[in-house]
């Protein structure tokens, strides 16, 4: 039994030769997939459960794909996309727990041509 599943495996490592696997434009689609499979459960809506299949079949397509430099660049905009939002998350939480801090001895200010925030004592 062991032999046989070492063959399964072996013939599909064989299969994913040149293709793309799962990045994480693909991961992402099936946690939100996983998500609207639950929602739907809960909300009884089968528009919910249809879309989930649509992403779910989406993200499968793009792992079998054999486009590497097409889903490259798909992957590399959505990990632009996501540093962004992180970036810009990870900011705001700084930014108020720096106010929470200084809130009442600081002023705080932003750039408008490079957008950095500068803490200023009050009064200066």
């Amino acid at each position: 039994m062991k032999k046989a599943f070492e063959n399964l495996a072996r013939k599909f490592q064989q299969f994913m030769i040149g293709r793309n696997g799962f990045d994480d434009l693909a991961r992402f689609g099936m946690v939100i997939a996983f998500l609207l499979l639950i929602a739907s459960l809960f909300v009884l809506r089968d528009t919910l459960y249809i879309a989930a299949i649509v992403i779910l079949v989406y993200c499968y397509w793009r792992a079998f794909s054999k486009s590497l430099s097409k889903r490259y660049k798909e992957n590399r905009a959505f990990c632009d996309f996501k540093r962004k939002l992180t970036r810009i998350y990870s900011g705001l939480k700084q930014r108020f727990a720096a106010r929470k801090t200084y809130g009442k001895t600081h002023r705080f200010y932003t750039c408008t041509k490079c957008g950095q925030m500068i803490r200023v004592p009050k009064g200066q």
